[in-house]
């Protein structure tokens, strides 16, 4: 079977964000907004080691990051997918590898979300909004779109949903 007619085509991988690439984020969260908070390209710089990427022809089309907080618990931040990228599992790809990297850690991970199935298909649950850090920052959240706390616990890998490009890195062609 020669690679034209396989079911199957590969993802590109998760990575760990470089300095190269701070302005692409820097613009995708941006755009992304209101669902995430745009953050500044020093910021982002300073904590570069807290981000992840997924690189699709040179760009940057999903990117995410890793929060310590109190409690043992990470905070996942900035979930974006770029124009363009939408609907080839980029999202779900970048917070499974997420999960992941969190359960080889062994904490909890939390996020704040105006998009709560998304992250209920990823076995996240309904959190009272205290296991969220409040900043200032987070003011800006629209009022008729409220925040919602998620929780996830590793535990949950014990049990995924049915996702194989996910764990394989492989999506069923068209």
């Amino acid at each position: 079977m020669n690679a034209s007619n396989t079911p199957w085509t590969v993802l590109p991988h998760v990575a760990p964000a470089s300095d190269d690439d701070v302005r692409d984020i820097e613009a995708l969260l941006a755009r992304r907004a209101p669902e995430t908070l745009p953050v500044s390209a020093d910021r982002i710089r300073d904590r570069i080691d807290r981000y992840r990427v997924i690189r699709d022809g040179g760009r940057v089309a999903a990117t995410a990051a890793l929060h310590p907080v109190n409690g043992g618990r990470i905070e996942l931040r900035s979930v974006a997918v770029g124009d363009g990228f939408g609907g080839q599992g980029y999202g779900t790809q970048i917070v499974r590898a997420l999960q992941q990297e969190t359960a080889r850690a062994g904490r909890d991970l939390v996020c704040a979300t105006m998009s709560p199935g998304f992250f209920e298909r990823l076995g996240f649950e309904r959190a009272p909004l205290a296991v969220v850090p409040d900043k200032p920052d987070r003011l800006r959240w629209p009022a008729e779109r409220p925040r919602v706390a998620m929780s996830w616990t590793p535990d949950r890998l014990a049990r995924p949903e049915r996702n194989d490009h996910v764990e394989t890195g492989l999506r069923r062609s068209a």
